[in-house]
């Protein structure tokens, strides 16, 4: 701030207005402040200068109360095209020569001035180009206007300049950029009859990402021998192409299936693949499946436990034709084939069939069932099995 005397500021010694268009009115703010401890009393105002004023009147003298302010509007209202300045004068009576001097300055244009430079989108992502335009404040004249265009980043292309019409008031343009390795911005500018107005472009960096439906599959118990299968879905989720190179696999018992690689998915692409898990040997396994492409490696963890599949041999027969002791139950009796003495596995049942859930995979046995009365007596072998578990 500029000081008049007795306390009284202004908030500035000069006023420039740029370039305004023949016959348009354009006005900024002075404020005047009282950094006394007393009121102080403003005695005249006195602007001069052809095409300059106040917009509104003040009402003297003008008395601004200790700490107080008053804001003054300063107008420039240009007739003719060309260069013009003037003063604003603020006297102030409470302090001998207390005055301070505003200094003005503004350019009459025949045609409007640049007001706005503004592009259809604010951001791009990857190679491409976007639809601008520049504003003027009122029609250009009968000569049109060249309005000079630039970018402060040398990636963002427009061009050197780009001319309004006559009697028009808005001129486009296009600004083409390239793919970037990592996100920027750019600001484009537009400037003629010294007025210049800026636009923020950001430059989005294209890279391919990749998103799995799970990170983790989970096969709980699987029998030996017997593939389990889980499916994973693979989503090409950044904003360039996806291609996926290789996958491995480790951990015992687990594989990747129904995918052919390599394989290239567009955005937003999906891919789906199956994750096997064939034990051979009981108890807990773990794995990874890693997923290489051009994007971060990805990487599911993997979990499953071998156990032995629970065997069943069911066994059927008929009842034998009757006797004169009648039959009252059955006993089942087994031998490893080839080896080993028939042992008894149950006590007398009433049923005619028996499901044994104790043979183990891979061996071969020889079953045969006797019939007992009520009294206890047992009967030969009255039905012989052979049996092969798988």
């Amino acid at each position: 701030m500029s000081g008049v005397g007795g306390g009284l500021t202004v908030s500035t010694t000069t006023i420039l207005f740029g370039a305004v268009t023949k016959g348009k009115t354009t006005s900024t703010s002075v404020t005047l402040a009282n950094r006394g401890t007393s009121a102080a009393s403003v005695a005249g105002i006195r602007v001069t200068g052809e095409y300059f004023s106040l917009s509104v009147p003040v009402t003297l003298p003008l008395s601004i109360a200790a700490g107080g302010t008053y804001v003054l509007r300063v107008q420039f209202k240009p007739q003719t095209t060309g260069v013009a300045s003037g003063t604003v004068a603020v006297i102030s009576s409470s302090a001998a020569n207390g005055k301070a001097t505003i200094e003005l300055n503004g350019t009459g244009v025949a045609s409007g001035v640049v007001s706005q430079l503004t592009c259809a989108s604010n951001s791009l992502t990857g190679a491409g180009s976007d639809s601008c335009s520049v504003s003027l404040t009122a029609a250009a004249g009968a000569n049109g206007l060249a309005v000079r265009l630039w970018s402060d980043d040398g990636v963002a292309k427009v061009p050197a300049s780009v001319k309004v019409s006559a009697g028009s008031a808005i001129a486009k343009f296009a600004v083409t950029v390239p793919a970037v390795r990592n996100t920027q911005t750019a600001t484009l500018t537009a400037a003629a009859i010294g007025v210049k107005k800026s636009f923020g472009l950001t430059l989005k960096a294209v890279a391919p990402a990749l998103t799995l439906s799970s990170t983790t599959v989970g096969f709980g118990a699987v029998a030996l021998n017997t593939p389990a299968t889980q499916s994973v879905t693979i989503t090409s989720s950044g904003s360039a192409p996806l291609t996926l190179s290789a996958g491995s696999v480790t951990g015992t018992g687990f594989r990747m299936l129904g995918i052919t690689l390599p394989k290239t998915l567009s955005p937003h692409d999906e891919a789906t693949f199956d994750v096997e898990f064939n034990p051979s040997t009981k108890g807990a396994a773990t794995g990874t499946l890693t997923l290489v492409s051009n994007a971060a490696p990805a990487a599911i963890r993997l979990t499953g436990t071998g156990q032995t599949a629970e065997i069943k041999v069911v066994l059927n027969w008929k009842t034998p034709p009757k006797s004169a002791d009648p039959v009252a139950g059955y006993r089942v009796y087994r031998a490893a084939n080839g080896i080993g003495a028939f042992a008894l596995l149950s006590p007398p049942i009433s049923a005619t069939t028996y499901t044994d859930t104790t043979a183990v995979s891979g061996n071969a046995y020889k079953y045969y069932v006797t019939c007992v009365d009520a009294w206890g007596n047992e009967s030969a072998p009255t039905r012989r099995f052979y049996i092969a578990v798988q």
